[in-house]
């Protein structure tokens, strides 16, 4: 049950609970059913897809031209750790990675102090592009962000992060492209 908690907050979204009932007699209610114990256990075998992430990465960072300020880059060293049997997340916590099973669709939520405490969004795909796409409360606003996950080969993968506009337009924010320094 060492994940049990986290696997419920995701399974948040699929009946409703017994009213009166607390996260752990719902669980105890529904332990018996093969099926529902298959769905907790499927994250555990879901992450294997994203085992590939786990590692040290040298970190090219590109924030693309806005306004007024010319388009940048910085390089940066990023290491993504297995947390757990279902989780890969960066040792600063800005991308946690997991499967909901309840909604069959991947789920990343991060912070970023001082911008965003905790973002999230939900997302599709396979152990070889993902993309989430979602609202998000950054600087005490709202905006629409997708992002697109691309592994290019065993050992380097990208992501571009992308605003939608008012015309329903997307529009480049930032990229980082990802090569692997060691396992």
């Amino acid at each position: 049950m060492r994940m049990l908690f986290l696997g419920l907050l995701l399974a948040g979204c699929a009946t409703a609970p017994e009213q009166g009932a607390t996260v752990y007699e719902r669980y105890t209610a529904r332990a018996a059913d093969p099926a529902f114990m298959a769905r907790m256990e499927e994250p555990a075998k879901k992450i294997e897809e994203m085992a590939w992430m786990v590692g040290e990465w040298r970190t090219a960072i590109t924030v693309f031209a806005a306004g007024n300020e010319a388009e940048s880059t910085s390089e940066d060293t990023t290491i993504f750790r297995r947390v757990g049997d279902s989780i890969i997340a960066s040792d600063d916590l800005s991308t946690i990675l997991a499967w909901d099973a309840f909604a069959q669709r991947w789920v990343t939520f991060g912070s970023e102090p001082p911008a965003a405490a905790l973002t999230s969004s939900t997302g599709t795909g396979d152990g070889s592009r993902l993309v989430f796409e979602g609202p998000v409360t950054l600087f005490g606003e709202r905006f629409v962000l997708r992002q697109t996950m691309l592994r290019e080969n065993p050992d380097s993968f990208g992501i571009l992060n992308e605003q939608k506009m008012p015309d329903g337009s997307y529009r480049k924010v930032d990229a980082y492209a990802y090569h692997r320094i060691s396992r």
